[in-house]
């Protein structure tokens, strides 16, 4: 159980295993006149699907609120891996880095060992490998809009899918930077756990032809 106190100036809801009903109850709660005082808020690591543009119209309507994302004034290089996020903890993620509230000094962003395209595991275990990649790919659209010079998204189980996504965005986030390492299935291959090897590499280019043709006019050398 969460206790929620009027008296509260910083709440950590993070990686509660709130879904999307609980996010709704928090965002009233958060805009009720008994949290008038409540200026930081952690609520990554919880699936908060589409009830976390709740958050988001609150976070953008109330000023005095700095953080959503439990992120300390001047970080420089926020390292938000293996954090449990999904793609509505990104797309949180990017209206803060927008703000320049308490991310004003963000330079570098670390978001590395999270889902944050939507794939998902074959039972749900890592070591299964990958099922089926970029079920949702919103977190990484939103980040067209983030102002840091780094990215660094290492073994996020990314997919052709998230790769386009990834690309359209080059032109307009601003990156200098980006990171993908440790993400086996950009070309379509998949991880055989019994062979121990990848089973289809190269069947999907998509992503690799869309982040080539990007990165001529972006601002990655």
């Amino acid at each position: 159980a969460v206790a929620l106190l009027a008296s509260d100036t910083t709440i950590d809801l993070a990686e509660k295993n709130l879904g999307p009903a609980d996010i709704v109850l928090i965002a009233t709660w958060l805009s009720s006149t008994s949290t008038a005082g409540v200026t930081r808020v952690d609520v990554l690591g919880n699936p908060m699907g589409d009830s976390v543009k709740l958050l988001i119209d609150i976070f953008l309507k109330t000023e005095r609120i700095r953080t959503m994302c439990g992120i300390a004034e001047g970080t420089v290089k926020l390292d938000l891996s293996k954090r449990n996020m999904d793609p509505s903890n990104v797309r949180l993620l990017a209206v803060e880095l927008e703000s320049m509230r308490a991310t004003a000094g963000v330079a570098e962003v670390d978001i590395s060992e999270n889902l944050i395209s939507g794939s998902k595991y074959k039972f749900n275990t890592k070591s299964n490998g990958v099922q089926t990649y970029d079920t949702d790919v919103s977190g990484i659209e939103a980040l067209s809009t983030i102002k840091v010079k780094s990215l660094i998204m290492r073994g996020c189980e990314l997919g052709p899918k998230a790769i386009t996504a990834l690309s359209s965005i080059l032109a307009t986030a601003g990156l200098a930077r980006v990171d993908l390492s440790g993400n086996g299935g950009i070309s379509g291959a998949s991880w055989n756990d019994m062979r121990k090897q990848w089973d289809d590499s190269d069947s999907n280019l998509d992503g690799i032809t869309a982040l080539s043709s990007a990165l001529p006019s972006s601002k990655i050398k």
